[in-house]
């Protein structure tokens, strides 16, 4: 664990806030997880809940890329057909947000978007031209804002600070910009070389969401420490650790490299999703490949108890490598999906014992099974 700390503390030196005056404070993470013991997924997870989330006419889904579970809502962005379809908590879609095209209230991309139930908007990224879109959960167009850099995720805290990871080619040279809702600026933060080379891991590393407390919760690409993030302090919460190799962290801005390493299929690293409950992280976590596979990626399911702090990854099974999540945590429940072929196809596994006959069914009568079908869980007892 020595090269952890010995990185937290250079990372900490060059990006606390200014206004700290301490920059030692936050060199220990509060939660050291050890990715070691191994148990299969139907021990640490229980499916209480399937929801296929039907076709909103004309606006298709294919895949997930950000999910929010509210009281009431459920909001679904798929990045490839720019939809982001508002649906009732039984998967029925109610409207699409935003509209498409270029003009002054539509979008022709959506990068990412986060909802603010205190005003009940959804402030939709366009990575593209720089700018957020505010709507209200009936699709009215509010209004319109410019960044002043690309950014390819949003979060939204508790304090209504967003929160942009922003790409690295911007001039500011750092990963994280808190702003406020008149896009104020109220720091940066994770600086980075200004000859890094520049490469895109979003959709292989590096997370922005909401943790349980409201607070954000921010995964820089490359690297193995989930940061909790607000104007007031930087205080790294989550350090992973494997028996397998991982990427050093104090090579984190080497993504060149640390991409062609992953292509060996010889690292541990953590995922680009994971969601925080009271009292557990859930993570994707990807285990360097056996060497009897031929799959780069050995994708698992990983549980972080905050009480116990012990931790658990899921064994290698169909299942898991289907799954896509953790998305969205609404009080002790994590949201993952999977498409309806490939859940009708694994109807025997375990963790789906209590709803084999509604999979085979119920579900194989509907027509399209590319459709994205959401898993609610909660942790094994």
């Amino acid at each position: 664990m020595k090269h952890i700390f010995k990185a937290l503390a250079l990372l900490v030196l060059a990006a606390c806030s200014e206004k700290s005056n301490d920059p030692y404070e936050n060199m220990r993470p509060t939660f050291e997880v050890s990715v070691e013991s191994e148990t299969p997924i139907h021990d640490i997870l229980n499916v209480t809940e399937i929801i296929p989330l039907r076709q909103l006419e004309g606006n298709f889904l294919s895949q997930i890329n950000r999910l929010v579970v509210t009281e009431d809502f459920i909001f679904v962005l798929d990045e490839q057909f720019t939809n982001l379809i508002r649906y009732n908590s039984k998967g029925i879609p109610l409207n699409r947000i935003s509209k498409f095209g270029n003009g002054p209230e539509e979008m022709p991309v959506i990068t990412d978007f986060t909802v603010d139930q205190n005003s009940k908007t959804i402030i939709l990224l366009n990575q593209e031209e720089k700018s957020l879109h505010t709507f209200d959960f009936d699709n009215r167009f509010i209004g319109k804002k410019k960044l002043d850099h690309q950014a390819d995720m949003i979060g939204l805290n508790k304090d209504n600070e967003i929160g942009l990871s922003i790409t690295y080619f911007n001039e500011a040279y750092h990963n994280f910009q808190l702003i406020n809702s008149e896009i104020k600026n109220l720091g940066y933060f994770f600086p980075f070389p200004q000859d890094v080379f520049a490469i895109g891991l979003k959709n292989i590393s590096g997370h922005l969401t909401k943790g349980f407390d409201g607070k954000l919760l921010y995964n820089e690409p490359a690297s193995s420490i989930i940061w909790e993030i607000s104007k007031e302090k930087l205080q790294a919460k989550y350090a992973f650790s494997s028996k397998n190799p991982m990427w050093p962290e104090t090579e984190k801005h080497k993504l060149n490299s640390f991409f062609m390493e992953l292509s060996k299929g010889e690292l541990d690293f953590l995922g680009r999703f994971f969601e925080e409950t009271g009292s557990h992280l859930v993570f994707q976590w990807n285990r360097k490949k056996s060497p009897s596979s031929n799959r780069i990626v050995d994708f698992r399911i990983g549980v972080f108890d905050k009480r116990n702090k012990q931790s658990k990854i899921s064994l290698a099974d169909d299942f898991t490598r289907k799954l896509v999540g953790p998305l969205a945590a609404f009080g002790n429940d994590v949201y993952f999906y999977i498409l309806l072929k490939d859940l009708i196809q694994l109807a025997d596994a375990d963790i789906l014992s209590n709803f084999r006959a509604y999979i085979q069914e119920d579900l194989s009568s509907i027509d399209d099974s590319e459709l994205p079908v959401l898993l609610k869980m909660e942790l094994a007892k």
